[in-house]
């Protein structure tokens, strides 16, 4: 069963947490804000974190984006697992509901 998140509760739970804590909670360690790209055995800190806009980007693969898509980089999975993932981090409880064809849609978008 698909859960039912809007965008808006997406940002809310987003906005819980910063970037930097979700690296360093999905097994990453940090020095002023740069990371190592460990998901993929990286060695330098070529990884940029920006609490500020909750983004990142690895200097050597010039890959980059959201807190949702570092959790997709570093875990696998959908956006969606990603967002279950956060909000589980954040310990913000989900509601199980079945998704509408337009949110599906929305969401997907």
């Amino acid at each position: 069963m698909a859960l039912a998140i809007t965008r808006g509760d997406a940002k809310e739970i987003i906005a819980i947490v910063r970037i930097t804590e979700v690296y360093v909670g999905l097994g990453g360690t940090l020095r002023q804000r740069r990371g190592q790209a460990f998901w993929r055995g990286g060695q330098g800190y070529s990884v940029s974190l920006c609490d500020a806009k909750n983004l990142w980007h690895d200097f050597v693969t010039d890959e980059g984006g959201g807190m949702l898509a570092l959790i997709q980089r570093v875990r696998g999975g959908t956006r969606m697992d990603a967002m279950r993932w956060l909000a589980d981090y954040a310990g913000v409880p989900l509601e199980d509901r079945p998704l509408s064809a337009e949110d599906r849609a929305r969401w997907a978008a």
